[in-house]
């Protein structure tokens, strides 16, 4: 046998004020039976009930999936509860001696959770409790153990309206009996009587009424009157119509008075004048039993269902706030059994309506972890996280799917207890596809930058230094500590000490920072000889200007291969044969007076073209092919047709060499083109005169 519990200190005080309520034995009542349906509601347990303790007994007034009305006191778990005036939890049976061989434990319905917020009453006296069961084991979280304890203030408080309004039944009705056995008193003694109870009746924190049994008042009393504005009002002899301002007879207090004039007695809440009232109205019935009329209380519960409503509100927004979010949401109590979750964790994870109705960690687990890829590091990972309860954990799990879930949790703290963990589970497979993307293609273009011949500076709007590759480096000869510290003024100091013309460098930087749009090319000399060529592009995200682009080209051998080809070049200037230099990609760099009089094209219309656009219709050979033979056999010889710039055609006879630079590498060439058009007319004459 279980140990009985034992009786408190206040026993016999206890039991006078469960007998003050009257309440043992009574039918059940819906107002109570709201109030156990909504602790089961809000804890989340299948059982709940609203029990008194008697001497012997424990008797159930209202009950949720519990069968029976009473039950022995001796293996009563709410007569533990009475022991204490605050909440007893047990969240597991089954481990507390004080319950674990109780038949409801070891037979049916099973009990394995308890949890009882006691019924005190005004004078400190616990009478019974309200109280949720379930058949596996689990906690409470803070919320619902204040949502309980407030509900058994409730029950307490709708224990206190049935007495006080029983009493003040009694008292009205003694008021009458009073005056009609007093009708043959003197009248003095019937008015000394009614100014007593009307200065009674006043005090009372209440509104009192009566009516007759055409629901008319014959009489209104209580300070509850005046939240009302109607304490100075004589409202006998008006109807409930008339005072409520309706005619609709099932209009909530009318049709409660109606009942009453039935002989039934009727609870219900009324709103009126923006006030909220418990109310009750019983048949006021005369000497002989006869109903005549209704006589009715309320309580001003305004307050309190503002209360009630407000913390609805917030645990709905709440709930909606975590149905909303994108991740997935599972909180778990100290022991780690599932408390809540959000839709989204249940479609995340894919899992069974009937495993997530269920709450059983046990099967929730086991469900996801086969899907997981590396089930045993998802378990050692929960484990750690349960031995450590203040722990901040975050990591990556991948599921089979090839789905990868990003998993948080953090520890549930109230009043500087953790009792209970979240943890969230976020999809991001996209996110870490696009990242591996992104990784890719900053690969690629870093690669793409260091593979390039050209030095390559990227900075932000205020000229900070952003990026750069290895060959601007390399190419300015800048110190590691400079391009270290990212500071554009120091890269700028050391850059100066290069430059012939310092000033001019200064001056284009500022005028493009104070341009943000513009593009820019120029060259820069050194004073050891070498030339940059200098370009410099916004950059642009989104189409938005968040920097620059900065690119330098060594073009010092280009620029010494010019010279020497114009020096070349200028020995042909007073020879009577057109003498055009190329560069190896067929672009005419030099085009001398003899040229101009051979073809009719000047020297300025000619530069950076190529000489194919001479050759006449018919011609074979490019001029890229006729290069490629040159550098093949080392010169090259033969007659062009040619079209002169005013369309006359001519043939020229060709020679083609290479043009080399002090170290003798080609790198240009040279065509001396003699007119031999004359001559071939002159041939073609003879063969035409000589028939040959």
């Amino acid at each position: 046998m279980p140990p009985r519990a034992p009786r408190p200190a206040d026993e016999p005080k206890r039991l006078a004020a469960l007998r003050r309520y009257g309440i043992l034995d009574t039918p059940p009542e819906p107002a109570f039976d709201d109030l156990a349906r909504l602790a089961s509601e809000i804890c989340g347990t299948p059982m709940a009930l609203v029990t008194f303790i008697d001497e012997d007994r424990q008797w159930f007034k209202a009950r949720v999936n519990v069968h029976g009305t009473e039950t022995s006191r001796d293996i009563a778990f709410c007569a533990h509860t009475v022991m204490s005036k605050d909440l007893l939890v047990v969240p597991d049976a089954r481990e507390d001696g004080r319950f674990s061989h109780n038949p409801f434990v070891t037979g049916e319905p099973g009990i394995r959770f308890y949890a009882g917020a006691p019924l005190v009453a005004p004078d400190g006296s616990s009478v019974g409790s309200l109280c949720v069961a379930d058949s596996q084991p689990r906690e409470l979280n803070p919320h619902q153990a204040e949502a309980l304890r407030a509900l058994s203030r409730l029950v307490v408080a709708q224990l206190e309206l049935k007495r006080r309004m029983v009493d003040e039944r009694e008292r009205a009705e003694q008021v009458i009996r009073v005056q009609e056995r007093s009708l043959s008193f003197a009248d003095q003694v019937i008015q000394k009587q009614e100014r007593t109870l009307a200065v009674a009746l006043s005090q009372l924190p209440v509104v009192l009424w009566t009516t007759d049994e055409e629901l008319r008042f014959t009489g209104a009393a209580g300070s509850g009157r005046e939240v009302l504005g109607d304490a100075d009002q004589d409202v006998r002899g008006m109807t409930l119509f008339a005072y409520f301002k309706t005619t609709d007879p099932t209009f909530g207090p009318i049709a409660a008075h109606r009942r009453a004039l039935k002989g039934e007695s009727v609870t219900y809440e009324a709103v009126w004048e923006g006030r909220t009232f418990q109310s009750h109205v019983e048949p006021l019935r005369d000497a002989a039993g006869e109903i005549n009329g209704v006589i009715g209380i309320a309580f001003d519960v305004t307050s309190r269902t503002d209360a009630e409503r407000e913390m609805q509100r917030s645990v709905s927004l709440l709930e909606a706030t975590i149905d909303a979010t994108a991740d997935g949401i599972l909180v778990v109590d100290a022991a780690g059994r599932m408390v809540h979750f959000n839709e989204r964790f249940v479609d995340l994870w894919d899992i069974p309506d009937d495993v997530a109705e269920s709450h059983e960690e046990n099967r929730a687990i086991e469900f996801v972890l086969g899907k997981l890829k590396d089930p045993a590091t998802f378990l050692k990972k929960v484990m750690t996280v349960y031995a450590q309860p203040a722990a901040i954990s975050h990591d990556v799990i991948e599921l089979l799917d090839g789905r990868l879930i990003e998993r948080d949790s953090r520890p549930q703290v109230v009043d500087g207890r953790t009792v209970g963990r979240v943890w969230s589970f976020r999809d991001v497979t996209e996110r870490d596809r696009a990242e591996r993307k992104r990784d890719e293609a900053l690969s690629l273009l870093q690669a793409t930058l260091e593979a390039t011949a050209d030095g390559v500076l990227v900075v932000d709007r205020e000229g900070k230094i952003v990026s750069y590759n290895q060959k601007f480096v390399e190419m300015w000869g800048l110190p590691s500590s400079v391009i270290a510290s990212r500071d554009d003024s120091q890269a700028i100091a050391f850059v100066l000490g290069q430059l012939r013309d310092p000033e001019r460098f200064v001056k284009k930087v500022r005028e493009l920072y104070d341009q943000p749009e513009a593009q820019s090319y120029d060259w820069l000399e050194f004073k050891d000889g070498r030339m940059f060529e200098r370009y410099s592009h916004p950059q642009r995200v989104n189409g938005k200007t968040v920097g620059r682009v900065w690119s330098f080209h060594d073009v010092t051998r280009l620029r010494l291969m010019e010279d020497t080809v114009r020096r070349h070049a200028r020995a042909f200037d007073h020879i009577s044969d057109a003498v055009i230099t190329v560069d190896l990609q067929a672009r005419i760099v030099e085009w001398n007076p003899g040229a101009e009089r051979m073809f009719g094209y000047t020297k300025e219309q000619m530069i950076g073209r190529t000489p194919d656009g001479l050759r006449a219709p018919g011609t074979d050979k490019t001029a890229t092919e006729l290069l490629a033979e040159m550098r093949r056999e080392g010169r090259w010889s033969g007659e062009i047709h040619f079209t002169r710039a005013d369309g006359i055609p001519g043939t020229c006879h060709t020679v083609l060499v290479p043009l080399s630079d002090d170290f003798g590498r080609t790198i240009a060439a040279l065509a001396v083109c003699r007119d031999v058009t004359d001559r071939k007319k002159l041939e073609e004459y003879r063969r035409r005169e000589t028939g040959a």
